[in-house]
């Protein structure tokens, strides 16, 4: 059990990490002129 919440709080955490790369990388491209 705590083995199980200890991989799924690294598992959020690399998924919250990825989302925040995605948006920021999408804000940047927005910013940019076309």
């Amino acid at each position: 059990m705590l083995e199980n919440t200890g991989f799924l709080l690294r598992l959020s955490s690399i998924i919250a990490k990825g989302i925040e790369l995605t948006l920021t990388n999408q804000i940047r491209l927005k910013r940019r002129p076309s």
